[in-house]
């Protein structure tokens, strides 16, 4: 309660100096004290709050360390699932592998299973591995329907078509159009009791997918050829013949589209072949991506709720799987051919399709020569087996190959002396013969022998269709006298089973001073 100014004078008079002294004095001390004790209080409230703070830290850090074990717990059942679906994966890859390859090794008795035959049925057991005068009468079957075909083009065709398909050596049909190159490749199927497929080359085939087909990575299928199909079906009928024709195979470059398919052909014949099959097979499109599409369908397979594009991607997953992988093998039974024009519009073959080819070159069409169609034979030979066929020429391919290694072969002993005298590096008219034509030789020799002919047929033939392809050089005052020594040779010995007047065409070159080069292909 406030007091007048005269009031609080009365009060002070009766406060004594000592009294009022003693008491600001005690207020003074109470003061000091209180401001010592601020810095303690200050201390310790800074303590709390910085023991708060760390507790607070400690606990947020708590939190994050269970957080991350929580995401490391679940990144390693991520990392368990991911390998189970693999393994699985594996597995289901390694299971149906099995299954194929146990469907490979029965094959062979599958002709034991009575199969539908137009002419008869007939018991595996009592097929051979060639028809009864199979070499005899095989022109006569060609002309049977109107094929105007020499005996030489016929005989010639006949034994590179089984080399080809024993050693996996392309067969090459050179000639101007219309004078029978594909219709003797469909005639021979059917005469054969097998099937054939003209897949028409395009001048545009510059790459591997123009031939065997491209993975879509927008649809993530793979889109096969014609070809491609034709591999197919001969894969799942391997008891019969299936001759594949690439048509005007030189429009393009086969070393652009085809260089794979001509490698891995040769090794599809190898016995080993079977336990090899990954290394050797075409590669359609990457592994990786087989693997992944695997676990694709695994995934949408085990979903419980499928909308309705899920269903339908399950569904094309499936079916394409069942049917395609990521390589494509190439069955035995499979034989490739193909036609050549040679005009403007074409290219030359290079020396590796040349060594890895046998050539049936036809003459051009002469109506004078042109004969009735034979009717006292039969549509076709009697059936036969393949494994029986590939067995039978297994043993004599044996036989033959340890003569030409033992020098008991006159004829290949010739070829040698040919290789020195006229493919040596100082002096050498083309190609040189590599360590294959003494292989491919065994092998020509052996269909030959089993078919029939001559030793001197046979070596003629393997000559036009193995030898001269190579002859290409530039006419020169050394190798002229050279190669007119040669064609002497050659039109002495082996002039009757020339197929085309090859050697005369090559002798009408020689003699041409318009002339600069000598060329089989030319």
């Amino acid at each position: 309660m406030r007091c007048s100014p005269e009031e609080l004078a009365k009060q002070l008079k009766l406060i004594s100096p000592i009294a009022f002294k003693n008491q600001l004095n005690k207020i003074l001390i109470s003061l000091k004290q209180e401001r010592e004790n601020i810095p303690l209080e200050v201390e310790k409230l800074a303590k709390f709050r910085v023991k708060k703070l760390d507790d607070e830290l400690y606990q947020m850090m708590q939190e994050v360390s269970e957080q991350e074990e929580k995401v490391k717990q679940r990144n390693f059942e991520l990392d368990l699932q991911k390998q189970e679906q693999q393994n699985i994966s594996e597995r289901l890859r390694e299971e149906k592998e099995s299954l194929m390859q146990l469907s490979k090794e029965i094959e062979p008795y599958k002709l034991a299973v009575p199969v539908q035959i137009k002419r008869s049925q007939v018991d595996s057991e009592n097929l051979r591995s060639l028809p009864d005068k199979l070499g005899e009468n095989w022109q006569k079957h060609l002309r049977q329907d109107g094929l105007q075909v020499s005996e030489n083009i016929a005989n010639s065709f006949l034994v590179s078509l089984l080399s080809g398909f024993y050693s996996g050596g392309l067969v090459l049909l050179n000639g101007s159009v219309g004078v029978g190159k594909t219709s003797i490749v469909e005639h021979s199927a059917k005469i054969l009791g097998g099937s054939s497929e003209i897949i028409p080359v395009r001048p545009a085939w510059i790459e591997p997918a123009d031939l065997l087909g491209f993975f879509d990575p927008i649809s993530e299928i793979f889109r096969p050829t014609s070809f491609l199909t034709a591999l197919k079906k001969a894969e799942e009928e391997s008891e019969k013949l299936h001759l594949i024709c690439l048509d005007e195979l030189n429009l393009a470059k086969i070393e652009n589209y085809a260089s794979d398919l001509l490698s891995k052909l040769e090794y599809s014949r190898n016995s080993d072949d079977s336990n090899k099959k990954n290394k050797k097979g075409l590669l359609l499109f990457a592994d990786e991506i087989e693997t992944e599409l695997w676990n694709e369908e695994e995934f949408l397979r085990e979903l419980k709720d499928l909308d309705s594009k899920q269903k339908v991607r399950l569904n094309r997953l499936q079916m394409f799987l069942a049917k395609q992988r990521s390589r494509q093998s190439i069955p035995q039974n499979m034989i490739l051919l193909g036609t050549l024009n040679s005009d403007e519009t074409t290219y030359d073959l290079s020396p590796k399709v040349i060594d890895r080819s046998f050539t049936i070159t036809y003459p051009l069409a002469d109506f004078n020569k042109i004969s009735k169609q034979e009717r006292d034979l039969h549509d076709s030979f009697d059936p036969f087996s393949i494994p029986k066929l590939r067995e039978s020429l297994n043993k004599e391919y044996a036989k033959n190959y340890a003569n030409l290694t033992d020098r008991k072969s006159n004829e290949w002993n010739k070829i040698q002396r040919w290789q020195k005298d006229y493919f040596s590096e100082e002096l050498s008219l083309g190609i040189p013969l590599g360590y294959r034509t003494m292989k491919e030789y065994a092998v020509f020799y052996s269909v030959a022998n089993r078919l029939g002919f001559s030793t001197q047929e046979s070596f003629s033939h393997f000559i036009f269709a193995k030898i001269l392809p190579r002859i290409s050089f530039f006419k020169a005052d050394k190798l002229n006298p050279l190669f007119r020594k040669w064609l002497t040779e050659l039109k002495q010995d082996h002039k009757k089973y020339d197929p085309a007047n090859i050697i005369e065409k090559l002798e009408r070159q020689l003699d041409d001073p318009r002339r600069q080069t000598v060329r089989y292909w030319g």
